[in-house]
């Protein structure tokens, strides 16, 4: 149970200096046809008489050009999420892990007074939570990300009325 306690410690540590892990994502930016502007005689309260419509503006766009933006967005949300999914995947394991040792050794201890230990604190179920929401709004570019440990196992366990874990 020491070298549970110990490990839970070195965790709690590893979470709280990773705070760099709940920056959002900024994805890549996508050109836009804003440059085009179309100018209107002067006194006239028309419209242009050339409207673009997405049939036309569509055939002279090249479609390399959207392909290469499609690959940089796919590799820059790979690797903003991969130290992210790491973390949460690491540390689900441990705390389903530990949870299951923990009980074994309460029975086999049989002990009514024994209380078994933390293994995350409210502050690092928070900072979990703040990368696990980073992770959500990436979902679009990548369903796999929902079906990790840590929404799996260790989110739907977590006691959210605690009354700390709305302070941080």
């Amino acid at each position: 149970m020491k070298t549970i306690e110990k490990l839970s410690v070195t965790v709690k540590t590893m979470i709280t200096a990773l705070e760099t892990l709940t920056r959002t994502f900024t994805g890549p930016k996508y050109e836009t046809l804003s440059g085009t502007s179309y100018k209107h005689s002067r006194g006239s309260n028309r419209s242009p008489s050339i409207v673009p419509d997405e049939d036309s503006v569509s055939r002279f766009i090249d479609n390399r050009e959207n392909n290469v933006q499609d690959a940089d967005e796919h590799k820059q949300a790979s690797e903003y999420r991969w130290p992210r999914d790491t973390l949460l995947s690491v540390i689900s394991t441990f705390v389903h892990l530990s949870t299951k040792r923990l009980k074994e050794l309460a029975k086999l201890i049989n002990d009514p007074q024994l209380r078994l230990p933390e293994l995350l604190d409210a502050k690092c179920h928070s900072r979990l939570a703040d990368i696990a929401h980073i992770l959500l709004k990436l979902g679009d570019y990548d369903p796999i990300t929902i079906s990790q440990n840590y929404f799996q196992k260790l989110l739907p366990c977590t006691n959210w009325a605690h009354e700390t874990l709305g302070y941080y």
